[in-house]
């Protein structure tokens, strides 16, 4: 889902705001339920929804975005590959020069620029984001931060569960 979906429900009920500021404020409240301190996101192929597939052309592989690098397969995930991997970096064998394989790694959630930037929250905790975002801007109408407190120790440990595939899963 676009970032411009919850833009334009906020501006509904806040006309006075420009789209670029709710846009700002989006970011804020969707960083802060997505950047624990072990949150990733992991990276696909926008094609095929898999993990991406990577022609080796050299013995050093570096993925300059990846915070975390997982494993290394040619097509069962569960089979991994014998690599090295240091930091954002994969070390292959001399052997595995022209071949190819699947890399499952992670990356920080990147800022939310522009509208049609993607939110990397599922559907049904869009509400939770909007009241977070809505408890902000009530911060910058009122003074008041108490609706903000409060959102922050009940709907953000919240949505940061439902976020948790450990949990969701468990």
């Amino acid at each position: 889902m676009e970032a411009s979906y919850l833009v334009s429900i906020l501006s509904e009920y806040m006309p006075d705001y420009s789209r670029a500021t709710l846009l700002a404020e989006i970011d804020y409240v969707h960083k802060l339920a997505l950047n624990g301190a072990n949150m990733f996101t992991r990276v696909t192929d926008p094609l095929t929804g898999s993990d991406p597939f990577l022609l080796i052309t050299a013995e050093v592989f570096t993925i300059a975005d990846a915070q975390k690098i997982d494993r290394v397969y040619s097509s069962d995930p569960e089979n991994p590959h014998r690599v090295i991997i240091s930091d954002n970096t994969i070390y292959f064998n001399p052997s595995d020069v022209g071949q190819s394989f699947y890399v499952r790694y992670y990356k920080k959630p990147a800022d939310l620029e522009v509208e049609t930037d993607p939110l990397l929250i599922p559907e049904d905790t869009i509400d939770i984001l909007e009241d977070g975002v809505r408890a902000r801007m009530a911060i910058k109408e009122h003074g008041s931060s108490e609706e903000w407190i409060l959102w922050r120790k009940r709907s953000l440990p919240t949505l940061k569960r439902r976020l948790n595939y450990n949990y969701r899963w468990s």
